[in-house]
């Protein structure tokens, strides 16, 4: 883009004498463009871009005026100019891309596929080797929220939660699992080939055979014709098995239904009418409950179903006879007739069950009152008795702190007596203990002074003696006469008299000992 300047503008008008002013016309003001001699003048529309070439030189013109004088220059009106909400805008080897909000845009440059996601700056290319990818109507933008977005090796992918994405990498099959980034998921190989439609629910999904107005037509073991509609609930639990046994995911819904009716078919031909009936109240047993057993004919078809679902990744959940029409004139008219017999029964079931609701609803509101009486009456005594008992317990209470308080004040009160009984005890105890050391160092005290004298005594006989001997012969004699004569008469030698008190504590020293009296030498003269 060349930038206007003063010199390419004419402000200022002057005369020339060197030049011929000749007049070429008029052209209104605002004017897209004006051309004369090599000038040329541009006013570019809000909101538009023009594009022009100066020599080889591409050039992109903005919203106002512009002056440009150059023999070289080429501007087209017509062409050249156009809007800013073009979403692709070409300029010989440049390309502007504008991709709207919600929009990608599929390019390829120099053989390499891209991808270009929505933004607010459009993105530019100068390359002569840039082209778009335009599909069926022309336009080269796909859906942000398409699922399955190709562009030559590029397949952007967005797996919803409850289903998978199956994909073949190089011959290998490949399992997609939803995207925990919240971004789409995108991979660039070409060795990765993708279905037009990749995906395979994983939640559980409920379907009817056949669909729409079709019925598939059965007879039973008795030549009854039937019309049947089946409806049953399923789960595919293993994608890439599925995948690999019947090819594609567009083949697991044929598979399904193709192995329903024909069971269902062979399930009716082998039951009789009677047993074609009990159908709709029927309900399969487990096959780890116990022995297999046939008790209805959907028993049977949810069995064998089961097991060929299992085979193919496919886990069969709920299996029900939507519809059971009998295609039987004699049979309907029979079964007509009965039903009008069930429904004269069914209604005076019905008024007698309706009569028998009332009743128990009136028994049932009477004993509720009843019952809400005698639970108020009983709440009150509960509430009486309740009232009662908290007087009771505060009286006990009080009852118990009294005579606790009474107990309390009579135990001190003993133990006061009994303490002062046995202070007074003590004292007179210690009074007779102290009086009864006072006698016995009274006795202790007159039995030592006579001790002491009889010893002196027993001392002054013995020295009398012992310097007269014949007074110790005339005593002696007095002692036999005595003895003989019936007295007896205890004596004792000094030597002995010795030897007792020195053994029994009381050898004459004044030490207030006191000893045991001994046995004395007796004898009879």
């Amino acid at each position: 883009m060349q930038p206007s300047t003063d010199k390419n503008i004419a402000r200022v008008l002057y005369p020339v004498t060197t030049s011929v002013v000749a007049s070429h016309g008029t052209v209104p003001q605002n004017s897209v463009y004006i051309e004369k001699f090599g000038k040329h003048v541009l006013n570019i529309p809000f909101g538009h871009v023009g594009k022009a070439k100066l020599g080889t030189e591409l050039l992109f013109y903005g919203e106002g005026p512009h002056v440009v004088i150059s023999a070289n220059f080429t501007f087209n009106p017509d062409i050249d100019i156009v809007s800013l909400n073009q979403t692709h805008v070409q300029h010989g080897t440049y390309n502007i891309m504008s991709v709207p909000s919600g929009k990608v845009a599929k390019i390829v440059i120099d053989g390499t596929p891209q991808l270009l996601t929505s933004r607010a700056i459009p993105y530019v290319f100068n390359n002569p080797r840039f082209s778009v990818v335009v599909d069926k109507t022309g336009s080269c933008f796909e859906d942000a929220t398409t699922k399955l977005i190709t562009n030559g090796a590029i397949k952007r992918l967005i797996v919803d939660t409850g289903e998978v994405a199956v994909i073949s990498n190089n011959g290998q099959l490949e399992i997609i699992e939803p995207n925990n980034t919240g971004t789409p998921i995108v991979i660039n190989n070409p060795l990765v080939r993708v279905e037009s439609n990749p995906f395979v629910s994983t939640n559980l999904q409920t379907i009817i055979f056949p669909s729409g107005n079709r019925y598939e037509n059965a007879q039973t073991a008795d030549g009854v014709q039937v019309k049947m509609k089946l409806m049953i609930t399923y789960r595919i639990i293993d994608p890439k098995v599925a995948i690999k046994q019947l090819g594609s995911p567009n083949k697991i819904l044929e598979h399904i239904e193709y192995c329903a009716l024909t069971d269902m078919r062979n399930a009716t031909q082998s039951c009789n009418f009677y047993a074609v009936q009990q159908t709709e109240s029927a309900k399969a047993k487990s096959r780890d409950e116990g022995p297999q057993y046939y008790q209805h004919i959907q028993d049977e078809l949810k069995v064998h179903l089961k097991e060929e679902l299992r085979a193919v990744g496919v886990e069969l959940g709920r299996l029900t006879f939507e519809e059971f029409i009998i295609d039987d004139k004699k049979v309907q008219e029979q079964r007509s007739t009965n039903a009008q017999a069930i429904a004269s029964t069914t209604a005076q079931v019905s008024n007698l069950e309706k009569e028998r609701t009332l009743k128990l609803q009136t028994e049932e509101t009477a004993l509720q009152v009843a019952k809400i009486q005698l639970e108020q009456r009983k709440q009150s005594e509960i509430s009486k008795a309740q009232i009662e008992l908290e007087k009771t317990e505060i009286n006990l209470k009080m009852e118990i702190l009294m005579t606790e308080t009474k107990a309390q004040q009579a135990a001190s009160a003993i133990r006061i007596a009994t303490q002062n009984n046995l202070n007074m005890k003590k004292m007179s105890a210690q009074l007779q203990l102290d009086l009864a050391h006072i006698q016995a160092k009274v006795l202790l005290t007159k039995a030592e002074a006579e001790r002491q004298n009889e010893i002196a005594n027993l001392k002054a006989k013995g020295a009398l003696f012992e310097k007269y001997p014949k007074l110790f012969e005339l005593e002696m004699a007095k002692v036999q006469a005595a003895t003989l004569s019936g007295i007896q008469t205890s004596f004792v030698s000094p030597s002995i008299t010795q030897d007792y008190f020195a053994v029994r504590g009381m050898n004459g020293s004044n030490n207030g000992g006191i000893g045991t009296p001994g046995p004395l030498l007796k004898g009879t003269i």
